[in-house]
């Protein structure tokens, strides 16, 4: 599966690739603790692992294994988070969400309204059956998001997050093609 890379629009946001002139902004994204609590991601220390971040994010874009977009407010460029299609199964056709947001931007709609935009580019562009989504199971926030996006609850799995020391369960959400397909006009009404 080779993806081909588009920008997409919504009545609010432009969704882009991220470039290494987002280096401060993705800094600020991954500098900050209570963002990245639930994310699994490293915090970084310097703009200097931002700026490889951006290089790698690049090179997985290129090989097919991850697809990423800069999440910005229209009019501006500004990025704002960061939403991706993450651990691609070439195989099997499946990949996983992945977004952070600026905590000044959190309960607007902003991410669900980036996750109906991607899940809509995604099945109508590539050849990807299904999206799934994992979270920490004391995040009601994220879930919330999830319904709003239109993703489904398949269940927990047990055990399986390692948060602050102790092993939680998680939360697992998806969308497939033929959920898409029932009613397509939802997700493409952003």
């Amino acid at each position: 599966m080779q993806f081909t890379y588009d920008e997409i629009n919504t009545s609010r946001l432009l969704l882009r690739k991220p470039v290494i002139n987002d280096d401060s902004a993705i800094f600020s994204l991954f500098s900050d603790e209570e963002i990245l609590k639930y994310s699994g991601i490293k915090k970084h220390g310097t703009i200097n692992e931002s700026q490889s971040a951006i290089m790698e994010f690049d090179e997985g874009i290129n090989s097919s294994k991850l697809l990423i977009w800069a999440v910005c407010l229209k009019p501006f460029d500004k990025l704002v988070g960061l939403i991706g299609i993450l651990y691609i199964n070439h195989d099997h056709h499946f990949g996983s969400f992945a977004s952070v947001l600026e905590k000044k931007y959190w309960k607007k709609g902003i991410i669900s309204e980036a996750h109906r935009a991607v899940i809509s580019w995604a099945f109508e562009n590539t050849e990807l059956n299904r999206i799934e989504s994992q979270f920490y199971e004391n995040h009601p926030a994220v879930e919330k998001m999830l319904i709003k996006s239109g993703m489904i609850r398949e269940g927990i799995l047990r055990e399986n997050f390692l948060i602050e020391n102790k092993h939680v369960n998680s939360i697992i959400y998806s969308v497939t093609k033929n959920d898409y397909l029932k009613n397509p006009s939802f997700y493409k009404s952003v």
